[in-house]
């Protein structure tokens, strides 16, 4: 008779929920636990060069189930074959200069394995060899790039450029790049094409001004999204992208997320006139307004994502007819939302697909009960959702209010209950919203929302209250009392 703690069925059931640190522990059970739980333990490696850990003779036994490899500083010059590597991820933690004998375990890591799909470097500053970039060029399965606080120097953007015309995916973090641009030689190192670029993330890149970093994004003729943020105090130049995008390029575009503060609404309007229908729109601390609003109409069947925080000139009557109108949205995010935009038996044509909203509920004031009612039964056609965040922040804060406006509140008997229905809830935040939730409504939480796994933000008033409803949602709960005040 076959002991059921022996099936692979039941093993893999056992997998899912047990702890990954627990999977050592697991492993020794058995052979045939062994069997099943070693590959998961040495799926992902963390190696230390300083202390030499694991050993090599563990690391050459187990290689074959390693999928991802974080190596903390340069490899040394032997290594076992990771015959089955995907993901490739070195953290050196001070400057490392070009060297090439540094490097060469990484270059030869990275050309030798077959199956690498990702590469990742990270370090203060570190100068990579010539031959990182020639490795990662050389061997056509690295699709997917990300370099955080790495330096291409005037004698590594060229073949950092090459290698770039290999990849589909490129983020680019706090990095320091000699821009091309900066004279006729450079200029000459640019290729023609990043014919295969797909998808970019760039944020606070240093030495490359806004404009050049929208130039070399116009050489990627397949780029789908682009995610970019200019760090402190820097904008995404618009202008220069919509010159570009004149002139035909970014043919394939379907994600735009970039923030800036001096972002006119008329520079937006005709972007977004110009992009064929859109999926992901995010115009975070923009000027996006009416005239904005108005060209968005073109996208609003294809739209699955739209930020629009931080947006003031958005007001809640544009909300209510952006959640009326754009029937595939799964992620919204806005400011504020007044009680008197939202209609009795209100529903919003993404009601069955919105995963993730937020959004800050304002009530009139005058009968916040009722005006509560409204809002729930609004929220609790959204069966799909997995995050809700009605927190205030400060930006909202400083917007004119009435004086007798409220935020809404999480209570049972303002009509809570029938949010029943959000039974995939997985996460809720509630900061600066002047809770006075009871244990009725914290134990009513733990009943009907089984996947909430983080609550954030202040439940009452009350120092005692929100002790104890801290105490009931240990583990999930984090209060912002000391941050955001009560």
């Amino acid at each position: 008779m076959i002991n059921p703690l022996l099936l692979p069925e039941l093993l893999a059931e056992v997998a899912r929920y047990v702890d990954s640190l627990d999977w050592v522990s697991c492993s020794q059970v058995c052979w045939t636990w062994h069997t099943h739980f070693n590959p998961l333990v040495w799926k992902t490696c963390v190696i230390n060069s300083a202390t030499k850990t694991p050993p090599i003779h563990a690391l050459t036994t187990y290689a074959h189930h390693i999928r991802k490899l974080d190596y903390l500083g340069l490899l040394f010059d032997y290594f076992p074959r990771y015959l089955n590597l995907e993901i490739l991820d070195i953290s050196t933690h001070s400057h490392t200069s070009a060297d090439y004998q540094a490097w060469m375990g990484t270059m030869a890591l990275i050309r030798e394995t077959p199956s690498l799909s990702a590469v990742r470097l990270s370090g203060w500053q570190s100068i990579p060899a010539v031959g990182i970039w020639d490795a990662i060029r050389e061997n056509r399965q690295v699709t997917r790039l990300a370099l955080s606080h790495i330096n291409i120097s005037f004698t590594t953007v060229a073949p950092f450029l090459q290698a770039c015309t290999t990849l589909e995916e490129l983020e680019l973090n706090g990095c320091i790049i000699w821009n091309p641009w900066r004279s006729h030689v450079g200029s000459l190192w640019i290729p023609k094409s990043l014919p295969r670029l797909q998808h970019i993330r760039w944020e606070s890149l240093i030495n490359i001004r806004g404009e050049d970093q929208v130039r070399l994004m116009a050489l990627c003729p397949e780029i789908r999204s682009i995610y970019w943020r200019g760090g402190v105090s820097g904008q995404f130049p618009m202008n220069v992208f919509l010159e570009h995008l004149t002139a035909g390029a970014f043919p394939n575009l379907e994600s735009l997320d970039v923030l800036g503060r001096g972002i006119h609404d008329s520079t937006i309007e005709a972007v977004v006139k110009r992009m064929k229908p859109m999926k992901t729109l995010n115009f975070v601390q923009t000027e996006f307004g009416r005239a904005s609003l108005d060209a968005l109409q073109l996208h609003y069947q294809t739209l699955q994502e739209l930020n629009l925080t931080q947006c003031h000139q958005v007001k809640s009557a544009d909300i209510m007819k952006l959640l009326r109108s754009c029937p595939l949205l799964t992620m919204f995010k806005a400011e504020t939302l007044t009680s008197s935009n939202v209609d009795e038996n209100e529903r919003w044509a993404c009601a069955e697909r919105l995963r993730e909203l937020v959004l800050y509920f304002e009530l009139d004031g005058h009968d916040p009960r009722s005006e509560s009612q409204r809002v729930f039964e609004c929220l609790s056609n959204l069966t799909a959702l997995r995050r809700l965040n009605i927190s205030k922040y400060n930006t909202q804060m400083s917007r004119q209010q009435t004086s007798s406006s409220v935020p809404l509140q999480l209570r049972l008997d303002h009509g809570m209950g029938q949010l029943s229905t959000l039974k995939h809830l997985e996460a809720i935040y509630f900061n600066m919203t002047d809770q006075t939730m009871t244990m009725n409504e914290g134990m009513w939480m733990k009943r009907n929302w089984r996947c909430l796994s983080l609550v954030r933000g202040r439940f009452s008033l009350s120092p005692h209250v929100n002790m104890q409803l801290e105490q009931l949602f240990m583990g999930r709960s984090e209060t912002f009392a000391g941050r955001c005040g009560s």
